[in-house]
């Protein structure tokens, strides 16, 4: 799993072009948590005096004097001491990784307030780091450590529940093995001592086998209604295609956060902006820990003055608006059709539509645009029987009946009724498309139970925020990623027909 991550976080943008400045000095010492656990720490410096910090927490630190990305770079160059503390169990710390508890949130707090006491620190810090070290981030807002001023969250957990379950279904693939991995990599890390008391590897190992978001465990590791009432200002990139931290930890934590605020959000997978627009996202960062960091007034000036969200769209164009999800999107309610289908693990909706495998909706041709800009809700009524569950895919299909997947969700529920969100995700749906909406019982890796049933669904519908109001992009850019498509047969689109009720026509 850690490999996994580590190849997705190298996949960072290329840092902007620096000039050339004094040579970095390098040191690196202890400091301690909470409990007493060494942490180690390297601090970074290209200028003397008292400096304002940029700090990474993170699993992924081995001692060896390395950037941990072109963030650290830029903010370095611009006169940041940039400090890097390895979480308990990894690198060079003491203890044992505890997969984002007490221990770990603890750690954070205690680099943040470290580095706020040090000679050579203006007393500010400012965070920033994809994945985990984004969760690292999260736990700094639910810990509130003194001297935390920002921090530039890139695609992070919000909870350890939502890094392997949706609603009690469990994440297929290589999350099943991420417990085991990280405490394997805990335990094999390079310089990392060997920890006097391992307990905490077989918590992680047992107690993520249960899908009870409210055992004491995960709730230790749930650090929503903490964070969500932090003042620090936050600067929020996420893929919509994010399919390693998936975007329900967007959508679940970002639009209840209090303070000063701005996301980037767009058709990219487990990266930070990616192609044309990373160089434009590295200097906001910087920007961004200029304002809230540094304290300078300019840089203040041209924060509190942007949109407060940058979205790339389904078709790969990039817009600016006023807030992320849209204020003006209006969650509008349609019907789908009931019936029943009979779970096929690893089917993903792309096959088997002609068996039983999937019930589809699909609405009408639409008569204008429909930008769907935030979560769609789900409401389903089902009855089954165990391990079948529910997955629901929206799709755009096209005039052919071309069909591209654009958001999904799961729950595990076999036998009664529930309503939950989907993936967030901003995309336009063009006159003459129709939306499709496949109900099935697993969708490939991202959830597939262990053997088959049937379920019938007496009641569902789909509410979709759609927006009121036109957007015009701002420019262009070909990096999203696109996501694959099948084409859905004349007669499967004739059968599951059904009339939508849709927004009214957006307005210029």
């Amino acid at each position: 799993m850690r490999r996994v991550a580590l190849a997705l976080a190298a996949l960072v943008l290329a840092a902007l072009p620096v000039p050339a400045s004094a040579a970095t000095t390098y040191e690196e010492t202890y400091i301690a948590s909470a409990d007493g656990t060494r942490l180690h720490t390297e601090i970074f410096r290209k200028r003397t005096g008292r400096l304002p910090v940029a700090l990474i927490v993170s699993p992924y630190l081995h001692g060896d004097a390395y950037l941990r990305g072109p963030e650290a770079e830029a903010l370095l160059d611009r006169g940041y001491a940039v400090v890097q503390t390895a979480l308990r169990g990894y690198g060079g710390s003491d203890g044992c990784s505890d997969l984002g508890g007490k221990g770990e949130q603890s750690d954070v707090k205690a680099a943040v307030e470290w580095a706020a006491r040090q000679s050579w620190s203006t007393g500010r810090v400012g965070m920033w780091g994809l994945s985990y070290e984004g969760w690292t981030q999260v736990m700094a807002l639910a810990t509130r450590p003194r001297g935390l001023a920002a921090v530039a969250i890139q695609s992070p957990l919000v909870s350890l529940y939502h890094g392997l379950y949706m609603n009690r279904a469990h994440y297929g693939g290589v999350w099943w093995a991420m417990p085991a991995s990280y405490g394997a990599d805990d335990l094999g890390g390079t310089g990392s001592p060997q920890p006097t008391d391992a307990t905490c590897y077989a918590a992680n190992l047992t107690e993520t086998t249960g899908a009870d978001p409210d055992t004491a465990y995960y709730r230790e590791r749930d650090l929503i209604a903490r964070a969500r009432t932090s003042r620090v200002p936050v600067l929020w990139s996420h893929g919509f295609n994010d399919v390693n931290t998936k975007p329900d930890n967007l959508s679940a934590l970002y639009p209840l956060l209090r303070g000063p605020k701005r996301a980037w959000v767009g058709q990219f997978p487990h990266v930070t902006p990616p192609g044309g627009v990373g160089p434009r996202y590295l200097r906001e960062v910087v920007d961004w820990f200029d304002a809230y960091v540094r304290g300078d007034r300019a840089a203040l000036r041209r924060v509190t003055a942007a949109p407060r969200a940058v979205v790339q769209q389904g078709d790969g164009r990039w817009r600016t608006d006023s807030a992320w999800p849209p204020r003006d999107a209006r969650a509008v309610t349609s019907r789908l059709r009931s019936g029943t289908f009979t779970d096929i693990p690893a089917n993903d909706g792309s096959q088997g539509h002609e068996d039983g495998a999937v019930l589809w909706s699909f609405s009408q041709r639409l008569p204008y645009a429909v930008h769907l800009s935030g979560a769609p809700r789900v409401t389903v009524t089902v009855r089954g029987t165990a391990p079948a569950q529910v997955v629901v895919k929206v799709y755009d299909v096209g005039p052919e009946g071309e069909a591209v997947p654009v958001t999904r969700g799961v729950h595990a529920l076999v036998d009664g009724k529930a309503s939950f969100e989907l993936y967030p995700q901003d995309w336009r749906f063009a006159p003459g498309h129709r939306i499709g909406v496949a109900v099935l019982g697993s969708d490939g890796t991202f959830w597939s139970p262990a053997a088959g049933g049937q379920v019938t669904v007496s009641g569902a519908s789909l509410a979709v925020p759609a927006l009121r109001y036109e957007r015009g992009a701002s420019f262009a850019d070909t990096s999203s990623t696109k996501p694959a498509q099948f084409t859905v047969v004349p007669d499967v689109v004739k059968a599951g027909e059904t009339t939508f009720r849709l927004p009214p026509r957006m307005r210029p």
